[in-house]
């Protein structure tokens, strides 16, 4: 038979707070485990109270009498490793902030599927989803909620014949993250 060593008043109380006021329910079910064993009860008699399994109530029993109330806070486990190191999310972010055409691609726009395929193709990821991709890109603030395209023209002379439209208009040109804008102060 396995029971609780015996448990001082202040740790009786203690119990009790955390098995009806503990916002965690695993710690809540633990105390309460720990108090039915303290009150005399065997594991038997716990299952049929708190509906755990007679091993892990034993478990529970053992910790608590070697740990103390360490043993009533479960470890969280940190999750699976990141399958994609920081270099390569870079490598990513860096191919979704370039235009399509200037990596030799024959559309003016990325979608998810789009990138996804060539990073798959580039050689850049073995293999990833488009929902990876997205994720990779929120983490750095990036996503593509609209649709960004780049007109090229084919005329030899159109950064300057582009720059001296701007001046002439007085509207300000630049261009933010590969897509032109245009602003002024008024309405034409």
């Amino acid at each position: 038979m396995v029971f609780v060593r015996p448990i001082s008043d202040a740790e009786g109380r203690e119990l009790q707070r955390l098995a009806r006021r503990s916002r965690d329910a695993v710690v809540a079910r633990r105390a309460a485990v720990v108090l039915c064993s303290a009150q005399g009860m065997s594991v038997p008699e716990i299952v049929g109270t708190v509906f755990f399994d007679a091993g892990h109530i034993r478990s529970v029993l053992k910790d608590f009498n070697e740990h103390g109330f360490a043993a009533l806070r479960p470890g969280r486990s940190p999750g699976r490793p990141r399958r994609i190191d920081e270099a390569t999310r870079e490598r990513i972010v860096a191919a979704a902030l370039s235009r399509p055409y200037d990596l030799g691609l024959p559309f003016t726009h990325w979608s998810l599927p789009k990138l996804r395929d060539h990073l798959i193709d580039s050689g850049t990821v073995e293999t990833i989803s488009h929902e990876g991709v997205r994720q990779v890109l929120a983490e750095r603030g990036i996503s593509f909620q609209r649709t960004k395209t780049w007109k090229q023209s084919t005329d030899p002379e159109f950064e300057r014949k582009k720059g001296r439209f701007f001046a002439s208009t007085g509207v300000a040109h630049a261009v933010v993250g590969g897509s032109a804008s245009t602003s002024s102060g008024r309405f034409r």
